[in-house]
């Protein structure tokens, strides 16, 4: 090259971003014709007034940068965006900074579950304070659903939009992906108008009788070939160290539409009342995909009635809180999942950390 077209070259060079180029041709790789796409992390537990917490908001700008490169169809988080440690302004503006990244993803939709940090009643509960301390159903929409929604096919409940649950419709490969909020719960005080314990969001999952009406109802298809995938931030199986209300209802409607079966299930907890009928015989779709979920802040692989269910580490890898330093090494990150229904197989790599490489068959 004579020093025009190298001074030309060099130019040039600064402004791509090669950064990509090696993780983003393994991905393409993996990809087929049959391949569903998902940009997946969970629990990120960004705060801002703490460095210690600032790789968290570093991986999803990374996560949400590499969507640029590769064509994908979803960027998946299931719960935990926050802390949740702080007063309800700061919260709300940890929300808008996450919330902010995830606008910038050129996949093809966004989910984002709601986790039980989420909500900031975790605080409330230890400085003594009450629901004005809590992030709010309505607040959760306006601040996490509906700037997303706007921007990106979401499906929700007509019948109670701030529910926190909707699904997302994937018509060329069939696919219904479908974000239960697993902290579906009411914002409980005492007389002094303080957080109750027992029914602080912190320690408190369920699902109440509004969302299992709809769920009931978008499991109905009159079409055949369609499969559904579920999200969420805890998987709706009770373990016997955390008890999720209704748990047990989500999971039989689930498996009635897998087994194309009609029944009842019913529930007579106090705030978790619920009768809900459903009728899958004529169904002709029943395929259930891999169910994702986060919580349990550990890359875990189950088998649950025939249902395979993936739990995955928080974004940081840091199993205990809080996060003590920035020197702590970082074994957690964002994966690429890639799901062929054709030959039921799922691929997931993590960015940066080659042994983190998942192939299951479903």
């Amino acid at each position: 090259m004579n020093t025009t077209e190298e001074y030309i070259f060099e130019q040039h060079m600064r402004n791509i971003n090669t950064k990509w180029e090696r993780f983003s041709q393994e991905i393409k790789q993996m990809q087929t014709a049959d391949t569903f796409s998902i940009l997946y992390a969970t629990d990120i537990h960004y705060i801002r007034k703490y460095a210690k917490y600032l790789p968290a908001y570093y991986k999803v700008k990374e996560m949400v940068d590499f969507s640029k490169y590769v064509g994908l169809d979803l960027l998946a988080i299931t719960g935990d965006i926050v802390d949740g440690n702080s007063t309800i302004n700061h919260q709300k503006r940890d929300l808008y900074d996450i919330i902010n990244l995830f606008r910038e993803s050129k996949t093809t939709s966004v989910l984002i579950s709601k986790g039980n940090h989420d909500d900031n009643s975790w605080y409330a509960y230890k400085q003594g304070l009450g629901a004005e301390a809590v992030i709010s159903q309505d607040e959760w929409y306006s601040y996490v659903i509906n700037p997303i929604r706007v921007q990106y096919p979401i499906v929700v409940d007509n019948d109670n939009i701030s529910g926190g649950y909707y699904y997302i419709d994937y018509p060329m490969q069939r696919i219904r992906v479908i974000n239960l909020n697993t902290h579906d719960v009411p914002c409980i005080t005492d007389k002094e108008g303080k957080l109750v314990k027992e029914y602080c969001g912190l320690w408190y999952f369920g699902i109440r009788s509004k969302q299992l009406e709809w769920l009931s109802k978008v499991l109905k298809f009159d079409e055949p070939g369609w499969g559904v995938m579920f999200m969420s931030h805890t998987l709706p199986v009770n373990n016997g160290n955390e008890l999720m209300r209704n748990a047990s209802l989500v999971w039989k409607i689930i498996l009635a539409y897998k087994n194309r079966e009609k029944g009842v299930v019913k529930s007579t907890e106090k705030y978790f009342e619920a009768e809900v009928s459903f009728d899958y015989t004529n169904n002709k779709s029943n395929d259930v995909l891999p169910y994702l979920y986060g919580h349990i802040h550990e890359d875990r692989y189950d088998i649950v009635d025939d249902i395979t269910t993936i739990g995955t580490v928080n974004i940081l890898g840091r199993p205990e809180m809080p996060w003590d330093s920035l020197e702590t090494k970082i074994d957690g990150g964002w994966d690429c999942i890639l799901i062929d229904r054709k030959n039921r197989i799922l691929q997931s790599k993590r960015y940066g950390i080659e042994s983190a490489y998942r192939k299951i068959y479903f």
